[in-house]
């Protein structure tokens, strides 16, 4: 039987879909600022706090653009050569990100020995300062992926409560076809959201480090 989906909820499901997008298209734009900033900032101050911040942004910058792409291709229908496609992406995903974390770890420790060997002065009020910046950034990235969850949160409320009314008219195996098409709807809907709260999650440890990198900055100030 055919789906029954009012226009209505089919808009809904359109605006949040869009403004996830626009959300995440916004927070990788400001990460980005904030990647250029700090690595510029941290090459000027010699600071390897600095450095090992954008480092970890750089990584998190990754996962944005792949919880962008996971979004965009959940948008679309699936079909028996792409029914795995979005899982593979996202074992791909965590794998490169793992692999990016891990050298540059690895590249932190050889340049903190290099620098236990050759003290380098660190420049403290450009360095807070451009850890500020950085922090701004990331704070008003999370924001951004905040309201794009919270206005996904009240479309699937809505749908719920649509789709409850609905069911009270439906009968028999057109009743069944429609709770399946719904059921498939809000799996697409959930995922997404899982998306945009890890990517949230990505953005406010990087706040935090831009936290401590302020905090180490102060402490190079005032010793």
């Amino acid at each position: 039987m055919a789906e029954t989906r009012s226009p209505h909820d089919a808009q809904d499901d359109s605006n949040s879909q869009a403004q996830k997008k626009r959300a995440l298209q916004a927070a990788i734009f400001l990460s980005l600022l904030a990647f250029v900033v700090q690595i510029a900032g941290a090459t000027y101050t010699a600071s390897l706090a600095l450095l090992g911040d954008t480092a970890h942004l750089f990584t998190d910058l990754f996962s944005l653009v792949m919880a962008l792409v996971a979004l965009i291709l959940a948008s679309r229908p699936t079909t028996e050569v792409r029914s795995f496609g979005l899982y593979r992406l996202e074992v791909l995903s965590a794998f490169v990100n793992g692999v990016l974390l891990f050298a540059a770890g690895a590249w932190l420790v050889f340049e903190s020995i290099q620098r236990l060997r050759e003290p380098a002065p660190v420049l403290a009020i450009p360095l807070m300062i451009v850890a500020g910046i950085g922090l701004a950034l990331n704070l008003l990235s999370a924001l951004l992926l905040s309201r794009a969850l919270k206005g996904a949160g009240h479309a699937h409320h809505h749908h719920g409560h649509s789709h409850g009314h609905d069911h009270g008219h439906d009968h028999g195996q057109s009743h069944s076809h429609e709770h399946h098409d719904h059921g498939h709807s809000h799996d697409h809907g959930a995922h997404d959201d899982r998306n945009l709260r890890a990517a949230m999650l990505h953005v406010l440890t990087d706040a935090l480090s831009s936290v401590a990198v302020v905090i180490g900055a102060i402490v190079a100030l005032y010793t």
